[in-house]
């Protein structure tokens, strides 16, 4: 009888890998806004603000580590937030962008360092809601493929 054993002597400190694809969500999950009817007789001050499209997950590892993050963005127009005079201090609006934070979504340590990572797109058109996969790669060719399921809110194997 064999088995392996792993045992991490220094946790890692900084991103070895690091991709952005659509984990938990697909990206036809985005609704477009329709655009307001622009015509030549009408002469506006207001400039067209461009709508936040479908924002994928971020995937990184460190090590053994391995951990998604949902991107969560705070529009100019939302008051949910609002700090005052302190929104000036820490850099103001860009692009009609207030605020991004990151949500950890799953952390897993794995048994063994990640060499390589990348996400398998799906391949859907035409509005699919299929989802991306993550692949792994490991020392001596060992690959994983994984895949996010609702039920239990994590990562498993395809």
């Amino acid at each position: 009888m064999s088995f392996a054993a792993y045992k991490m002597m220094h946790w890692p400190t900084g991103i070895d890998n690091c991709v952005s694809g659509f984990i938990t969500h697909c990206s036809a999950d985005f609704v477009p806004q329709i655009p307001p009817i622009q015509t030549d007789d009408l002469e506006s001050d207001w400039t067209a603000t461009k709508a936040v499209g479908p924002i994928p997950n971020l995937i990184i590892t460190a090590g053994n580590i391995l951990e998604v993050y949902v991107i969560r963005v705070q529009e100019e127009g939302s008051n949910r937030d609002s700090r005052g005079p302190m929104a000036a201090k820490r850099g103001g609006v860009m692009a009609g962008i207030s605020g991004v934070s990151l949500e950890l979504v799953c952390h897993y340590r794995l048994h063994g360092n990640v060499e390589t990572m990348a996400a398998l797109p799906a391949g859907g058109v035409d509005g699919s809601r299929r989802r991306d996969s993550i692949i792994l790669a490991f020392k001596d060719a060992k690959i994983s493929v994984l895949e996010f399921d609702d039920s239990i809110h994590g990562l498993r194997t395809r």
